[in-house]
C-alpha cells in the first residue's frame, strides 16, 4: 500500500467521522431544561374534630398535600410524549398540558393576599409542557442501571419519549416554595 493510499484512506476516515459527529449533534435531546418547584398546602379552617358515643374526641389527622409543578422547556419543533416521573425514588405516572405563554405565574404565601410569584420559566419562543405526577405507578420494568443512578442522584427524572427514542431529563433538586393555605 502506498503512502498515498494511506493519506487518501485516513482522509476519508476523517470526513466520516465528522459528518457521524454532525449527525450525532443534530439529534440532541428536545428537553432543553426542566423547572421543578414543590409546594406544601396548609390546611386553611381547623375541622372539628369527630365526637365518639361516649363523648371522646376523635382527633382526625391532617393530611400534609404538596403541589407540584414541573415546566418542561423543550424545542419550538419537538413535540414529546411524558411516559413517567421519578420523584424522590418513586415512579409516578403523569399528567402534561400545554402552557400557553411565559412567564408562568402561581400562587405564593397566604391565598387570601393573591400573592403570585413569576416562576423562572422565562419568556420564550421554545414550547413549554407542564407535567403533573399523577398515580404511583405500581406495575413496570425496573429501572436499568443508569437510570437508577440518576434516580440515586436527582429528586425528579423526567422520562419521555421522542422519535421513537426513550430519553430521561434529571432535576437534581425541586425548589420549595413558600406554603399557601387552602381555602
Amino acid at each position: 500500500m502506498s503512502h498515498l493510499s494511506f493519506m487518501k484512506q485516513k482522509f476519508l476516515f476523517t470526513v466520516l467521522a465528522i459528518i457521524a459527529g454532525l449527525l450525532v449533534l443534530a439529534q440532541k435531546a428536545p428537553v432543553l431544561k426542566v423547572y421543578a418547584y414543590s409546594q406544601v398546602v396548609l390546611p386553611g379552617a381547623r375541622k372539628s374534630n369527630a365526637v365518639e358515643e361516649n363523648g371522646a374526641e376523635v382527633k382526625q389527622a391532617t393530611v400534609k398535600k404538596i403541589n407540584y409543578f414541573f415546566y418542561a422547556e423543550q424545542k419550538k419543533l419537538a413535540t414529546i410524549k411524558v411516559m413517567a416521573v421519578w420523584m424522590q425514588g418513586k415512579k409516578y405516572t403523569a399528567k402534561t398540558d400545554s402552557v400557553s405563554k411565559t412567564p408562568v405565574e402561581i400562587a405564593t404565601g397566604d391565598a387570601s393576599a393573591e400573592s403570585k410569584e413569576i416562576i423562572p420559566a422565562p419568556a420564550s419562543r421554545n414550547k413549554f409542557l407542564l407535567v403533573i405526577p399523577d398515580q404511583a405507578a405500581t406495575t413496570g420494568l425496573k429501572p436499568s442501571g443508569s437510570l437508577k443512578k440518576m434516580i440515586k442522584e436527582s429528586e425528579l427524572v423526567l422520562i419521555y419519549q421522542w422519535k421513537g427514542k426513550t430519553w430521561y431529563f434529571q432535576v437534581k433538586k425541586i425548589k420549595e416554595l413558600e406554603p399557601i393555605t387552602s381555602v
